[in-house]
């Protein structure tokens, strides 16, 4: 398979140098190999058993419980009784 890395980063608007492009390029047809060497099911192949229900499990914490002051005592800064965490996108 022919890729253009740098078409790619420029379409991602990424910035990336040759070196890296070329790994990115391999790193990418070893994935593509790698699903092209999944099987391939049949049409007739069901991975849902219809007399196999599957039931989801309680999830119940254990342990020692925190209150909200507990966990909230390390936080570097607190506002409306939320730990402030800085804006990652703008």
């Amino acid at each position: 398979m022919n890729m253009d890395i740098m078409h790619l980063a420029k379409l991602c608007k990424i910035k990336i140098d040759d070196e890296l492009a070329e790994k990115i390029k391999i790193d990418i047809s070893k994935i593509l190999k790698s699903v092209e060497d999944l099987p391939n099911p049949n049409k007739n192949d069901s991975f849902f058993n219809p007399d196999n229900i599957m039931t989801l499990r309680n999830d119940n914490a254990k342990g020692q419980e925190f209150t909200r002051d507990d966990i909230l005592k390390n936080a570097p800064q607190i506002k409306a009784g939320c730990a402030v965490v800085p804006k990652e996108i703008d």
